[in-house]
């Protein structure tokens, strides 16, 4: 016989055969039933295949978002080359307008300080959202007015606060006109800490009468944080080789 969700096999027992006068061997009573626990072979192997693709899945899941996030950490960091290599106060529009012409699909048009502004944006969003690090981006501005460049920054955002900026401008732009107070060569730098040895935010800015050289390395940056798993802990992760100057003390960056 057979019962829901159980198999039964039936068996005859000794104790209940018995021999008649000729001698033949006869059974008396119902025969002996013995039942099987468990779910059937084949239910089994069903739900063995099924955690096997959802694993697949899963990885291949994983494994998408993480090499979106390099396709987009690859593409950052060659707009952040082309737009280090700009000069402030002389680059025409149409000489940023062909250095940017590849990032197109991810410029964003504004205004900023009375002047036109693009905007250009990379993440690592698929990553943060299958959880395998904080949300971090790379956005980088270039500030025209006249036809020409008057500013450019890059802003590192890594998540958990943690944040460098990068910005140059043509001396005395954004200042009221009189004010004369920005024609000399700028260099200033700022942090704020997270802890007595985390560093949570690097600014850095410069104007374009500071030395070529010093500007160029001011503009040294990693953007290892866009696909790290875990992400990053100290914003000089952002800007390992550049010399920070806070509350008047240099300190190299780590």
């Amino acid at each position: 016989g057979m019962l829901a969700g159980r198999r039964a096999i039936v068996l005859s027992h000794p104790s209940r055969k018995k021999r008649g006068l000729d001698g033949a061997q006869t059974i008396e009573g119902e025969p002996g039933v013995k039942y099987l626990t468990g779910p059937p072979a084949k239910w089994s192997f069903i739900a063995a295949v099924s955690l096997l693709i959802t694993i697949f899945l899963v990885a291949g899941s994983l494994l998408v978002g993480y090499a979106k996030a390099v396709e987009s950490r690859r593409k950052a960091e060659k707009l952040f080359a082309e737009i280090k290599s700009l000069p402030v106060g002389t680059a025409t529009q149409e000489v940023v307008a062909k250095a940017t012409s590849p990032f197109q699909n991810h410029r964003s048009d504004g205004v900023m300080e009375g002047a036109t502004a693009w905007t250009f944006r990379y993440d690592n969003y698929p990553m943060s959202l299958l959880h395998l690090a904080p949300y971090a981006s790379m956005e980088a501005i270039v500030v025209l007015k006249d036809g020409i460049l008057q500013k450019k920054s890059v802003i590192v955002f890594a998540g958990s606060g943690l944040a460098a900026t990068i910005e140059e401008r043509k001396a005395g732009f954004g200042y009221a006109p009189g004010d004369d107070s920005d024609q000399v060569p700028r260099h200033r730098t700022g942090v704020t800490w997270n802890s007595m040895t985390a560093i949570r935010t690097v600014t850095i800015a410069d104007n374009n009468l500071l030395e070529w050289g010093k500007r160029q390395k001011d503009w040294q940056i990693s953007l290892i944080c866009l696909d790290k798993i875990g992400g990053c802990s100290d914003a000089r992760s952002i800007v390992p080789n550049v010399e920070l100057e806070a509350t008047g003390i240099g300190q190299q960056a780590r």
